[in-house]
């Protein structure tokens, strides 16, 4: 057995899974405490929120020229290191531009650390199983991690959520003993090619998908709080969507594999991203709210693993699902900065969910039109070989 299929490739993964999922998981409750604690304005928290995340894509960013040529202990211990400090440095800071360029230095800890997972992750011999069973768990994590956060609020205000992603991230530490320096490619996968279009345009449907899927996210608790719903019953509604629904569909990727191929299962995860924004524009009552946030968190990770598989079949050196993680960044910290500025209309939050499912839609459009030039390749190169 090759390390990446290994138990202890599994369990390192998740872990630093869990440090980089850390940032977006907490998002929605931040953004809250910001407002409630430190009396910023709603602009100013999202902008916070889009700082983290921006933190996260600039340091992707860096990494892709050179995560193949460094030890990766290094880089784990360096992630670990500026995420801890970040987040005790947070717990003292009162002040917008202060809190801005300090969540954005944890946002860029977090992308450090986190690059281990998807280079382990695109070189193993089934990477939708894997994407798979390391988006459950990490989800799991965030929805009971949101779940617990509203009484860690009530405890310990801001600095009890700070304190909280620290500890996390010393606690899962142990496992860069584990990290490889290096790994070789998945045996008998190439990549086609650094600048194949097929990678490119999926590079583009993640970004749409994650900056509709980062407004909603970054304001979805405000957005349940203008509907008239108690905080404490938002915190388990959002807690339980990631933490039931989130797994869920991450498990049943995990079980369907390559059955229905890799398209089908996004065209259905995003048809019920645009159904979910549509409910979180028309709703007004826990129900409504409870069914749109399963069912974007449902519709979330079930279609994630088909497409960081897609590209790491397209790629098995990991290069591809780096850049993926780093245009989902990008997204999730583009779609708190619109949703800021969307909110100076008189359609508010309302204004969020539309622009969300046009991402959605646009997402689609490019998956779909993945799939059919693919097909068509498929055809010719089939054609040129029976010639």
């Amino acid at each position: 057995m090759r390390y990446q299929d290994s138990a202890r490739a599994l369990l390192t993964m998740v872990a630093f899974s869990l440090v980089g999922n850390t940032v977006l998981a907490v998002q929605p409750m931040v953004v809250g405490g910001l407002v409630d604690y430190l009396h910023f304005s709603q602009r100013e928290a999202g902008l916070v929120a889009s700082a983290e995340l921006t933190g996260f894509s600039l340091a992707g960013m860096a990494l892709l020229t050179f995560v193949h040529r460094v030890d990766r202990r290094v880089l784990a211990y360096v992630g670990i290191a500026i995420v801890v400090t970040a987040d005790l440095i947070a717990c003292a800071v009162k002040t917008f531009p202060l809190m801005f360029a300090v969540r954005m230095l944890a946002g860029a800890g977090s992308a450090i650390a986190y690059a281990i997972f998807p280079v382990l992750a695109a070189s193993s011999s089934r990477p939708e199983r894997v994407f798979g069973l390391v988006n459950a768990t990490s989800i799991g994590y965030a929805g009971a991690f949101v779940w617990v956060a509203p009484k860690l609020m009530e405890l310990g205000q801001l600095p009890g959520i700070f304190l909280s992603m620290g500890a996390i991230a010393l606690l899962v530490s142990p496992t860069i003993l584990w990290t490889p320096a290096s790994l070789p490619a998945a045996a008998g996968r190439e990549p086609v090619g650094r600048l194949n279009i097929s990678v490119v345009l999926l590079l583009a449907a993640t970004l749409c998908l994650y900056v509709g899927h980062g407004g909603i996210w970054a304001y979805q608790e405000r957005i349940g709080i203008a509907a008239g719903i108690p905080k404490q019953r938002i915190g388990s509604l959002l807690g339980s969507s990631m933490l039931i629904w989130g797994v869920a569909g991450s498990l049943l990727a995990t079980w369907l594999g390559l059955a229905w191929g890799r398209v089908r299962p996004q065209i259905l995860a995003l048809v019920l991203s645009v159904f979910a924004a549509i409910l979180l524009v028309v709703g007004a009552d826990p129900l409504t709210y409870g069914l749109a946030c399963a069912l974007i968190a449902f519709s979330w990770f079930f279609g994630l693993p088909y497409l960081s598989g897609w590209l790491a079949a397209l790629d098995p050196q990991g290069r591809a699902n780096i850049a993926c993680v780093l245009v989902s960044t990008l997204g999730s910290a583009l779609g708190p900065a619109l949703a800021a500025a969307l909110l100076g209309g008189q359609s508010g939050y309302a204004a969020i969910a539309v622009v969300a499912g046009a991402c959605y839609l646009s997402c689609l459009v490019l998956v779909i039109i993945v799939a059919i030039a693919s097909q068509a390749a498929a055809v010719t190169s089939s054609s040129d070989f029976g010639s």
